[in-house]
């Protein structure tokens, strides 16, 4: 199973169209709560028009947001993803829809920091390859 992510910070909507068509994407999961954006083109509306234009299939999945209050109150990073992992904890059924979804087509994960080990991303996944075993991660 090979899982992407991908973080639009220093991105362009072009940018980020361009590196999903190279890797051959063919869905893009939004794992962020609320997919609004102060960049033009990656709220929830623009940018499903320009993935569907590039035939990029996109889905926002709420429940793998990391909760408002985590990332507002959180003084580290690695408290932030502490507290992103007992939140995942209520929301089993995420993990298996990402799942089931990468073993059916490549998709991607989708959020905002550009590091993907600064990112609830990595938890996901991190999570995803305990139950469900061996995982290719492609950081594009």
């Amino acid at each position: 199973m090979v899982i992407a992510g991908i973080g639009y910070q220093g991105r362009s909507v072009d940018d980020l169209v361009q590196a999903l068509r190279t890797a051959k994407i063919a869905a893009v999961i939004d794992v962020r709560e609320v997919p609004w954006s102060r960049k033009p083109g990656f709220s929830k509306g623009k940018l499903g028009a320009s993935l569907a234009q590039a035939g990029i299939r996109y889905i926002h999945l709420r429940a793998a947001g990391n909760p408002r209050e985590n990332r507002r109150t959180a003084r580290s990073t690695e408290e932030c993803l502490s507290r992103y992992r007992q939140h995942l904890a209520k929301e089993p059924a995420v993990l298996k829809e990402i799942a089931e979804a990468a073993q059916k087509e490549r998709i991607v994960l989708l959020c905002f920091e550009a590091a993907w080990e600064d990112c609830h991303r990595s938890i996901l996944i991190e999570q995803i390859a305990s139950l469900y075993g061996e995982i290719e991660v492609v950081a594009l």
